[in-house]
């Protein structure tokens, strides 16, 4: 995210195909694959007057130059005249995951003027608070990159809007934050809500404590939220025992309600929630070759494709690839850029696809990530991968704005 758009990783072109300015056959496509991929075509300016992400690279392209004179073809209305065709660039790719991230790359950089069409579908969401506010909160957002600060907290990333609130209200629940917030910018001369009267507010709002107290609370629930959530209910249930033990069972019932209200963080929806600055995913995807798996490093929104391993290796033989990607897993600084985010929206609507989805990889947190649970997600990957070859992936597209 402290790259520009321009030093993201982006999917090499290593299909190129000059096109005759005589009309088109189907020969002069028949150095193109039968394959899924992500293929543009461009004008004698070198300009791309088409960009599509599709199941078959031959097919596509001839449909779209009105030379599928057997199949259903496109209508004369969104076919290109191939006068104006003249070179051909591609990418193969063995997932819908990896097809969606060229396509996205590609289509920032080739048609930055109609691309933005594709994000309505990927968006990510996710929650901020800055406790240096004068009223601290948790908002949610999808656009992280325009309530950046220099102490602001952002996590995430959240599927959905309805999930990101929840999300907050969990965090309000478990911490006994203020739900109110155009009550609690009255403080101290507030008038209390009911949460007073049941115990779960403080009450900052009319001054039984103070906005300072007030802000250790909001801290408590960023240090929560910033954790794996693992991580943090050992520890909670660490000192509950410890207060069990020392009989301060005040002090351990209030531990056990807790325990109970950050249950829900366990939901798959808030399953890789962490503060963007040290996000970091492996996912697992399909591989072009039979067998074989490839594996992207999701760091922020970076995300890049590092290598292939085969899928029925011994849990030994992971261990090289392991500590490979560990070499480079640091979380990167970061400042929010527009397509980080706009990546991390992608990410977001994979990886919470339904778990029966054929589009679905693995997704490991670097936490996590080592040679025994690289092996379990590759056999899952793989064994995904044998019912589904791509054929039925769904083919998407951008025209150029003007194409002439």
């Amino acid at each position: 995210m402290s790259e520009s758009t321009h030093d993201l990783p982006f999917p090499p072109l290593s299909i190129q195909l000059d096109l005759p300015e005589r009309p088109l056959t189907q020969t002069d496509l028949s150095s193109l694959p039968s394959k899924p991929g992500v293929l543009a075509i461009e004008n004698k300016a070198g300009q791309t007057i088409f960009l599509a992400a599709t199941s078959n690279l031959r097919k596509h392209a001839a449909a779209k130059l009105g030379l599928n004179e057997l199949d259903a073809t496109p209508s004369p209305r969104i076919r290109i005249d191939s006068r104006l065709a003249r070179r051909l660039v591609a990418v193969r790719v063995g997932s819908r995951f990896e097809a969606d991230w060229a396509y996205l790359q590609l289509a920032r950089r080739r048609l930055p003027l109609t691309y933005r069409t594709l994000l309505d579908r990927w968006q990510a969401w996710f929650v901020r608070c800055d406790p240096t506010d004068q009223f601290p909160q948790w908002i949610k957002t999808p656009h992280p990159e325009l309530l950046t600060g220099s102490h602001a907290v952002i996590v995430g990333p959240i599927p959905d809007k309805h999930a990101a609130w929840r999300y907050i209200e969990l965090l309000q629940s478990a911490f006994d934050l203020c739900r109110y917030q155009h009550i609690l910018i009255q403080a101290p001369n507030g008038k209390a809500c009911a949460y007073k009267e049941m115990g779960k507010c403080p009450a900052p709002c009319d001054g039984t404590v103070s906005l300072d107290y007030y802000r250790e609370q909001i801290n408590r629930s960023i240090a929560f939220a910033c954790a794996p959530i693992e991580q943090y209910q050992a520890e909670v249930n660490h000192a509950m025992m410890t207060a069990s033990e020392a009989h301060d069972f005040e002090q351990a019932i209030r531990l056990r309600g807790l325990l109970e209200a950050i249950k829900l963080a366990t939901r798959r929806g808030f399953s890789m929630i962490r503060r963007l600055e040290s996000l970091v995913i492996v996912s697992v995807q399909p591989s072009e070759r039979k067998g074989w798996v490839r594996l992207f490093l999701i760091r922020g929104g970076w995300i890049a494709p590092l290598a292939d391993i085969r899928a029925d290796q011994k849990v030994g033989d992971f261990g090289a690839g392991v500590d490979a990607v560990r070499m480079i897993a640091e979380p990167l600084p970061t400042d929010f850029s527009e397509a980080a985010i706009e990546n991390l929206g992608m990410v977001c609507w994979h990886l919470f696809q339904p778990k029966a989805s054929k589009s679905r990889g693995e997704y490991i947190r670097i936490e996590s990530f080592d040679a025994k649970s690289l092996r379990v997600a590759s056999r899952r990957v793989i064994k995904i991968a044998e019912t589904d070859d791509l054929e039925g992936m769904t083919d998407q597209s951008l025209e150029s704005v003007n194409p002439d």
